[in-house]
């Protein structure tokens, strides 16, 4: 899971809203005292200076809230946590608002008002860079994070692709085994067929001859007779046998 920023960026949210708070306070007291003019100008420019990092702050839990919206299941965090960090976001601007309206404009300084003015100006140009240079490093940490689990997603499904690659491997193998077995058993099948075919022939080849030497030169008694006597021994037992010799082969 990764880390959440808004609890770090809240808590300095709260101690600048507080802090401005503080300097509003002063400024209002200076004004209704009646302190010099010098008294209220410092409490006005440091309201002021106040008011600038309160807004800064401001913008980085504004950031923070966007980027965890996009994705609050990575972050942990359910929806009425995000309605409520977007609520304390509101009041944050609007109390700012209304900080900003009590400060009103920055009184006239003269000459050298204007240098420290300049001078004010040219700290905020450095402030704002170094918001900027952290927006950009927070918005990098996300990236890495977002990367680093695209890695590991992308490793993992290399790793399902392997493994199916092995399996349908070895499917290929027994299938292939299978086929071959098949091909030898068909082959056998139609050896056995052609030797059984070729000693049926045979044994009527046998039996033909036997009968026309019978018909030649015996009676169809005696014919009868010796093929009865002689079954065991005869061509056609010789046929038989031979038939049986070359299925069995």
């Amino acid at each position: 899971m990764s880390s959440d920023p808004y609890h770090t960026f809240a808590a300095d949210l709260r101690k600048a809203l507080a802090s401005a708070s503080e300097r509003a306070s002063a400024l209002s007291r200076a004004r209704s005292s009646g302190a010099a003019r010098d008294a209220q100008r410092n409490a006005h420019d440091e309201l002021l200076d106040a008011l600038e990092a309160l807004q800064a702050d401001i913008e980085d839990v504004r950031q923070s809230v966007v980027v965890v919206a996009r994705t609050p299941e990575r972050f942990g965090v359910e929806h009425a946590e995000l309605e409520r960090r977007r609520a304390f976001v509101k009041e944050c601007e609007e109390e700012w608002q209304r900080l900003s309206r009590a400060a009103g404009s920055r009184p006239s300084m003269g000459a050298r008002g204007a240098d420290m003015e300049e001078g004010a100006a040219e700290d905020d140009d450095v402030e704002a860079f170094e918001r900027e240079q952290q927006q950009l490093s927070f918005a990098g940490s996300i990236l890495q994070s977002l990367l680093a689990k695209q890695d590991s997603t992308l490793s993992m499904i290399g790793r399902s692709i392997t493994t199916l690659r092995d399996q349908a491997s070895t499917m290929g193998h027994e299938i292939a085994e299978q086929v071959e077995l098949v091909t030898t058993f068909d082959t056998e099948v139609e050896q056995s067929q052609s030797r059984l075919k070729r000693a049926m022939g045979r044994m009527d080849e046998l039996a033909r001859r036997s009968d026309e030497r019978c018909g030649g030169w015996r009676s169809s008694s005696s014919c009868s007779s010796s093929s009865s006597s002689s079954s065991d021994h005869g061509p056609r037992a010789a046929a038989a046998r031979l038939a049986k010799r070359f299925v069995s082969a």
